[in-house]
């Protein structure tokens, strides 16, 4: 919440008393902004002043104050958000004031009594307090006033459509979203477009908003709580876990948990932990496709990879979902021109040839040949070719990128 509003937030270091054990910090101990002063002496060094409830400040040097920074001007300290919004904020106050005003009266602007005549000031104020008495407030919006002859009502003042009042309140939302860097439909504004993907939108959440701040703050305490030393080199590092947020519908998420399993990047038992059940016993090994894993000396397939086949499987598994994806969308472009259709899909696996051959490192003699035979398969098939890609292709195009000297070889006696 400080780093958030004020820009700045710090908590005093207490280290464990055992000085045997070296400096390791035991506890945290928050301390509010307005209490914490930071300056810079001429020789470079940061002081931190702490104000007590004695009155006297007490300064701590840079190991003893966890800081964390906003953004900041002149890289000492952060800038306070609230400080920089005080304008927005006073008009969204000011509108707010207004709107409640406003109904507390009955919902009706200021009236002018005229009266031809001079009542003097006792018949002014009887007037005043009859008139108020029927229609002003809530519990007598609605009630009647029965003025007495030759006494004319008018209204004063700006309307309030016309002042665009609730225009103004609807705005207060998106200004709020603006400064805390939140989509406004988190804020509950209406004109928001909806996403047709929840998980685009949760994506899009932990990108713009939650990611800048918690890398801020991982970083901070890497340097400060976790450094290593010559004696002490880093085991540990801080990491907000945020796949809890990522969390889409249940099919899809149970589709993506089954892509990364079958592609051997995560095991059984790590998407079980995802789903909050428990380990089970022989789940901790990842599953590799049967055309991905490698012979061993008894002739039977070994499922250890190493981390470049992995790699390399991800990248050849995207370059074939590239594939379907614009197969795809040429047929509907394309759905009653199936010569369209074609001239489209050799234009495409014209230039994917060469991403395939930059991506994996293969002869672009080689991505040509792989992407001709794509084209064909689509054209002989159609969209049914392309189902099951990612988990055949796929790792067929892997092996191919892996096994780089057999097919140079291939190449050149051919």
């Amino acid at each position: 919440m400080h780093l958030t509003l004020r820009g700045r937030a710090f908590a005093l270091k207490r280290y464990v008393p055992d000085f045997s054990l070296g400096r390791q910090v035991l506890q945290l101990w928050p301390l509010h902004p307005d209490r914490v002063t930071v300056t810079r002496r001429p020789n470079g060094v940061i002081d931190y002043r702490v104000a007590t409830e004695n009155g006297k400040p007490v300064s701590y040097g840079r190991h003893d104050i966890l800081h964390f920074r906003g953004m900041s001007l002149d890289g000492l300290d952060g800038v306070s958000m609230v400080q920089y919004a005080a304008a927005s904020i006073q008009g969204m106050l000011a509108a707010e004031s207004h709107a409640r005003r406003y109904f507390d009266t009955g919902a009706s602007v200021a009236l002018a009594a005229i009266h031809p005549d001079n009542l003097g000031p006792d018949g002014l104020d009887n007037l005043r307090k009859s008139i108020q008495t029927y229609i002003g407030g809530l519990k007598n919006a609605y009630g009647v006033f029965v003025a007495d002859e030759g006494i004319d009502l008018k209204p004063i003042g700006i309307d309030p459509e016309k002042s665009q009042l609730l225009a103004t309140r609807e705005l207060t939302a998106v200004q709020v979203a603006n400064w805390c860097n939140l989509p406004p439909g988190m804020l509950g504004d209406s004109k928001t477009p909806t996403f047709a993907s929840s998980r685009q939108f949760r994506q899009d959440l932990v990108d713009i908003t939650f990611r800048p701040l918690t890398e801020r703050l991982e970083a901070r305490i890497d340097l400060d709580l976790l450094s290593a030393t010559d004696d002490n080199p880093m085991r540990y590092f801080s990491k907000f876990n945020m796949d809890s947020l990522l969390r889409g519908d249940p099919n899809e998420r149970s589709q993506i948990q089954e892509r990364d399993i079958r592609a051997g990047s995560k095991t059984r038992n790590e998407a079980r932990l995802e789903n909050d059940d428990p380990p089970l016993p022989g789940l901790d090994e990842p599953i590799v496709a049967a055309n991905m894993a490698t012979g061993g000396a008894d002739g039977r397939s070994n499922a250890r990879v190493t981390g470049d086949q992995i790699r390399t499987l991800h990248v050849a598994q995207q370059l074939v979902r590239e594939e379907q994806t614009v197969a795809r969308k040429l047929a509907e472009r394309h759905a009653s021109d199936g010569g369209a259709w074609q001239d489209g899909l050799r234009t495409f696996y014209g230039k994917h040839a060469h991403k395939v051959a930059e991506s994996l490192q293969l002869p672009l003699d080689v991505a040509r040949e792989h992407c001709g035979r794509q084209g064909m398969r689509l054209q002989e098939r159609g969209l049914d070719a392309c189902l099951d890609w990612e988990w055949t292709v796929g790792p067929e195009l892997a092996n191919l990128a892996l096994d780089r000297e057999a097919v140079t070889n291939a190449i050149t006696h051919s």
